[in-house]
């Protein structure tokens, strides 16, 4: 799966690290998509995901997000308002899932 992200996965010294090492990233990479299940998909019964809060809870993820949630960015509650999850910007921002108003349709 490294290929994937690194044009070269060996290198010969520090020097050939330092200047060859380039993480490629998709324009619309989704770590949870891209990386977690595709670990999912390539060994199922190994831990995908570990998470732990500050109060020692501990969730382990075996199997892939997608069964947990939906490709769609966000669905409608039936209120005229949107769930969205929570995503990262091209600038690395981590956008919070939230609540919005549904888009209003252009003519």
């Amino acid at each position: 799966m490294l290929e994937r992200f690194l044009d070269k996965t060996s290198f010969s010294s520090q020097e050939d690290f330092m200047k060859n090492f380039k993480v490629k990233v998709p324009d619309c990479f989704n770590f949870g998509y891209d990386v977690v299940d595709e670990w999912a998909r390539i060994v199922p019964e190994k831990k995908a995901l570990l998470w732990t809060n500050d109060q020692g809870k501990r969730i382990d993820f075996t199997e892939s997000i997608k069964t947990k949630s939906s490709y769609s960015p966000s669905r409608s509650t039936g209120t005229g308002r949107v769930q969205v999850k929570g995503y990262y910007r091209k600038d690395g921002t981590y956008v919070r899932p939230h609540t919005r108003k549904s888009p209003t349709k252009r003519k």
